[in-house]
């Protein structure tokens, strides 16, 4: 006895056609899955007549004018539809100016509104606005490659932007008061271009320094922290076993460098004492107030004792 064929229906043009249960297809041939795709891909196509009685009925909608109203609201509120820094269609640029001062930036339209009336004498959102922001627009696609009738606009002249300058223009505007001294100071002269070599013979630091104080400086303005929880267990216990390990030598090392510079070492703590009083006070009095809680029947008990024992024992 011959096994029956599976057959299926041609979705697009109605012919039977012989194919495996298993195989997730619908149309006979080459032809037909062509013209599948193509419906699919564009869409429904309303005549004049469906699309006239579907306006209409938007219009007569009373609530139709209202949404509209609020959808275009939130749109312009939105940082990213709106006129902000943060608009998706925004890229990063680099600017010359006709004096030779170096412009980085996210959002040509926010960085214009923000600076058109001192560089270049205009309104914002006028029409000769449109004419400077067509016009930077024009010369940075001509430097990537575009077309454009020349490579600068009243002077000015654009740069590609670098992965660098990417990240420096990310961090423009950020809050810095979130850094303490010696990493706030490093940053903003990373944020004003400056080579980390020339920071690093600037405060006399080693080069190394410089770029850590930077990686940590982004983690604060990203995270709020230097490191993550995990990090900072895993460099807890790794402190502890080390000095588990070394700790005759550590003693040693630490006792003998006290001795040897013992004016620098007392000045040195009360300097640090001064620049962190108030956080010491705080520290101790947290630890205090544990350790009274864990031991607080033990301190009870020897002050009844102290306050039972006669003046003269």
């Amino acid at each position: 006895m011959s096994r029956q064929k599976n057959k299926k229906i041609c979705v697009v043009c109605g012919r039977s056609f012989y194919c495996s249960p298993s195989r997730n297809i619908v149309t006979c041939g080459p032809d037909c899955r062509a013209e599948y795709t193509r419906q699919n891909h564009t869409g429904i196509k309303y005549n004049q007549k469906t699309r006239e009685k579907m306006a209409i009925s938007r219009l007569n909608n009373d609530r139709y004018k209202e949404m509209q109203e609020a959808a275009t609201r939130a749109a312009q509120n939105s940082p990213k539809s709106g006129k902000f820094a943060e608009n998706v269609h925004a890229i990063d640029w680099h600017l010359i100016s006709p004096d030779g001062k170096h412009y980085y930036f996210h959002s040509l339209s926010f960085w214009l509104r923000e600076n058109c009336r001192e560089l270049f004498g205009v309104e914002p959102d006028s029409r000769e606005f449109d004419n400077i922001r067509s016009g930077l627009s024009g010369v940075k696609r001509a430097i990537l490659g575009g077309k454009y009738g020349s490579s600068t606009y009243k002077g000015w002249q654009a740069l590609p932007v670098s992965i660098k300058d990417s990240e420096i223009i990310k961090y423009m505007g950020s809050d810095l008061s979130v850094l303490d001294d010696s990493h706030r100071t490093i940053f903003a002269d990373y944020l004003s271009h400056i080579p980390c070599k020339k920071i690093s013979e600037k405060y006399n630091l080693n080069i190394h320094t410089v770029y850590r104080r930077i990686r940590e400086s982004k983690k604060l303005i990203d995270t709020g922290s230097i490191l993550t929880d995990q990090e900072k267990k895993d460099k807890k216990i790794y402190y502890q076993e080390y000095y588990q390990k070394n700790k005759d030598t550590i003693k040693k090392r630490s006792k003998e460098y006290h001795q040897n510079h013992r004016d620098e070492c007392i000045k040195s703590m009360k300097s640090w004492y001064e620049n962190h009083k108030e956080e010491v006070k705080k520290s101790n009095r947290i630890r205090n107030q544990e350790y009274y809680q864990k031991n607080r029947d033990k301190i009870l008990s020897k002050r009844r004792e102290q306050s039972h024992k006669s003046p003269g024992e």
